[in-house]
């Protein structure tokens, strides 16, 4: 293998095989490779775990292992070196290859290291070599003082003959150039087409030179002579017409012309008011109009809208401009401040809805108006106001005052509360079965009445918006006949109509039936518990085990905090490490197999950093299953677990732990 030196994203090809028969190992885990370079009299580079990479063959990722392919070539794993081991500088670099979890051969490749050559001496001269870097560096060619040989054939060129130079002759001045310039400047003083020719004196050859064209030209065209147009002017007749000065008739028969009628002067009509269809206008006359236009928009001042400031009196007073601006008797446009009174002006003193609802928040603060109904009563209403007229201070509530309830349907003051209670205890009290609530229905449904009381029977769905706490009280009293019964059977208690019967003494219920019971509830022992004692023995125990137990008051007892500080504190620690998380498809396109898969809540980049874990799934068709995290790669930003083979591969969303 050659490569040249600072070459990068190079790859090598190994062949590896089996240590165990030497065939060709297809299918292993590419995460078990470990890369390895050694450059040629330089210390050996710290071997890379293999990685799983992506893109496949086409894509260069460091250490990447990828098998080409274990069908059509079984044993031939590609594997991405770091650019490193082929810096330039040695002449060569050893590439390894090893898998000694799979058991397979260690494999190597050498590769040699061509440094990029650079030309310093020629036949070892120096010179030679920089004339040649000059030649071919792009800039052109750059020999100044050596010598070409004689060209003997040159293609694309007529073949020249004798001596040039000969030919061309010595040049009058230092070079041939030198005298071409010479020449140039002289003709420059020529000019286009002669146009600096303005001195050249006439002599008399160019007269007889002039006349002799003239003549020439004459003969060429052949005009009519004097006698020729005289003979022609006699054929021509006119019609009879008395001739004043030069002035010709109309000429009502012209040959070959459209007969005319009208007068051509009349037709033009006054400073050309008769041309009403001039067709398109030339430029110079678009330019006239436009200058007329102009002008006349100046003088009337219309070009303030736009292109002209305003200055002065420039606005007539009462013009529309003048009553738009102004709202005087006389609309003067000298009384418009653009500053107050433009449009844009205006706009920005229109305040804003928040503005507003300020404003008029403030304003019903101001009066108080807020208290009543958003703002608890800050102090009494202003004497002499209509709110202090109606209502008055009761203990900290407003009430309606006398005068405010004159006028009552009652003829007076109306009734306190305390009264109506009364009132209402009165007529209840003289009408027991006729003065009451009548409750004939609840939400629309009639609302059934009990036969014995008369009183409405009350379905208690719920307690406190609780409909739990509802089925639990009637579950509770349901069975507790049913319980008191049970235990007053068991403790043999007779009942007479609901009533306990009349308890005589008894002995059995101090366990004399119960050899274990009668060896602790023996009268002896009862006698002990003295009831002014039990409460100190009681106190006593309390003491004896508060160090260890810890009372409750409701829920009995537990162990106090010293004895758990410290394995609940372990224990704590511990849960916080076991991780959960989801399997992932989407991010990478990744496959799940059964010994590999991602999941994208994982975010670690260090390689191998939960290898030795245990994964144990919580849902999926691996839920309950666990297996041992061999390897693990941060890819494309999430992280990719290799574990021992499961039963079945997890699917997208499949949610595990890390313990």
């Amino acid at each position: 293998m050659q490569v040249t030196g600072g070459d990068t994203d190079v790859a090598a090809y190994f062949m590896v095989r089996l240590a165990a028969d030497g065939t060709a190992a297809t299918g292993l885990t590419v995460t078990n490779f470990d890369l390895q370079y050694t450059r040629t009299l330089t210390a050996a580079a710290a071997k890379a775990d293999g990685i799983v990479g992506t893109g496949g063959a086409a894509t260069h990722v460091d250490n990447k292992v990828f098998e080409v392919n274990a069908t059509s070539s079984p044993g031939l794993y590609m594997a991405c070196f770091v650019d490193a081991a082929f810096a330039v500088g040695v002449p060569q670099v050893m590439l390894a290859l090893t898998n000694p979890t799979d058991s397979a051969f260690a494999e190597t490749v050498a590769c040699d290291i061509d440094a990029p050559v650079n030309i310093t001496r020629i036949s070892a001269d120096s010179t030679a070599a920089t004339n040649l870097e000059l030649d071919y560096d792009g800039t052109g060619y750059a020999k100044t003082n050596s010598t070409i040989g004689t060209a003997t054939t040159l293609n694309g060129h007529t073949a020249q003959t004798g001596d040039n130079y000969a030919r061309l002759g010595a040049p009058a001045g230092a070079s041939v150039s030198a005298d071409i310039a010479a020449v140039e400047a002289q003709t420059d003083d020529i000019g286009a087409a002669g146009a600096g020719l303005t001195a050249m004196p006439w002599n008399s050859a160019w007269d007889v030179e002039i006349q002799s064209e003239c003549a020439d030209a004459l003969v060429a065209y052949d005009p009519p002579t004097k006698a020729e147009l005289d003979t022609a002017q006699a054929s021509v007749t006119l019609a009879a017409a008395t001739h004043t000065g030069a002035v010709i008739p109309t000429v009502t028969t012209l040959t070959g012309h459209t007969v005319q009628t009208g007068d051509n002067f009349a037709e033009i009509g006054t400073a050309g008011a008769g041309l009403t269809d001039l067709g398109g206008m030339s430029t110079a006359m678009k330019a006239e109009a436009q200058t007329e236009a102009n002008d006349a928009l100046v003088a009337n001042g219309l070009d303030h809208l736009v292109s002209a400031a305003v200055v002065g009196a420039d606005v007539t007073d009462n013009s529309i401009i003048a009553k738009l601006a102004a709202k005087g008797a006389t609309a003067d446009w000298d009384t418009f401040d653009n500053t107050t009174d433009s449009h844009e002006a205006l706009v920005d003193n229109v305040a804003t809805l928040a503005q507003l609802n300020t404003e008029v928040d403030t304003a019903l603060s101001d009066v108080r108006l807020d208290e009543l109904m958003t703002k608890a009563l800050a102090s009494q209403p202003t004497a002499g106001s209509v709110m202090a007229d109606l209502t008055e201070d009761d203990g900290g509530t407003q009430r309606f005052t006398t005068n405010a309830l004159e006028q009552a349907p009652t003829g007076g003051s109306a009734p306190t509360a305390a009264a109506i209670v009364d009132e209402w205890e009165t007529q209840s009290q003289a009408d027991p079965t006729g003065f009451h609530v009548n409750v004939k229905e609840w939400t629309g449904t009639a609302v059934t009445v009990s036969a014995t009381t008369a009183l409405p029977e009350v379905d208690a769905k719920s307690i406190s918006d609780n409909a739990a706490a509802a089925d639990n009280v009637q579950a509770n009293i349901g069975n507790l006949d049913a319980t008191v019964s049970s235990r007053m059977a068991e403790a043999s208690i007779s009942t007479t109509g609901g009533a306990v019967d009349t308890v005589t003494t008894n002995t059995d219920m101090r366990g004399t039936d119960s050899a274990a019971l009668a060896s602790v509830c023996t009268e002896t022992r009862l006698a002990e518990l003295d009831p002014g004692n039990l409460p100190t023995d009681v106190a006593n125990v309390k003491i004896d085990t508060a160090a260890t137990l810890l009372d409750t008051g409701t829920d009995g007892v537990q162990l106090a905090a010293s004895q758990t500080q410290g394995w609940a504190s372990a224990l704590e620690s511990s849960a916080g490490q076991i991780l959960e998380r989801t399997v992932d498809t989407a991010t990478n396109t990744h496959v799940p197999t059964t010994t590999e898969f991602q999941a994208d809540d994982e975010t670690e980049a260090t390689a191998d950093h939960y290898k030795g874990r245990v994964v144990i799934f919580t849902s999926g068709v691996l839920s309950g299953q666990a297996t041992d995290i061999t390897a693990y790669v941060a890819v494309g930003g999430i992280g990719q677990f290799t574990v021992t083979a499961m039963t079945e591969a997890p699917a997208n969303d499949d949610t595990f732990v890390m313990v």
